[in-house]
């Protein structure tokens, strides 16, 4: 199985998802992205089902490939999917871009919208 490749690098996928934090309080809950040299043009953010943040984009890379002498960083489209522990709203969120991170904030709705059947 290992004959044609090396151990790691038939684990090693192009496939990057930014890495995140999730923090909450009594009225608020804020994902903590990590997205650096990302342009905020080149992100995209959507609600999926009042729980799924959908996070795609693109990281573009900084000199031509011609240039290239080493290359560690990923550069090329990504997706990250974050499941929110409380549901939201679109309207709601709010973003907010600084040193290479994006804070993507949200109040905690009071009362749960429970409907009697």
């Amino acid at each position: 199985m290992f004959d044609h490749q090396k151990p790691e690098q038939f684990f090693d996928t192009d496939d990057y998802k930014p890495n995140y934090d999730i923090y909450r309080n009594d009225t608020h809950v804020c994902v903590v992205l990590e997205l650096p040299g990302v342009a905020k043009e080149d992100v995209k953010f959507s609600l999926k089902s009042h729980v799924d943040l959908i996070v795609n984009g693109v990281i573009r890379a900084l000199y031509p490939i011609e240039m290239e002498v080493e290359k560690l960083r990923y550069y090329g489209d990504f997706e990250r999917v974050v499941r929110l522990p409380e549901p939201t709203e679109a309207q709601l969120i709010s973003l907010h871009f600084q040193h290479g991170l994006v804070y993507v904030t949200y109040p905690i709705q009071v009362g749960e919208n429970v409907k009697q059947i």
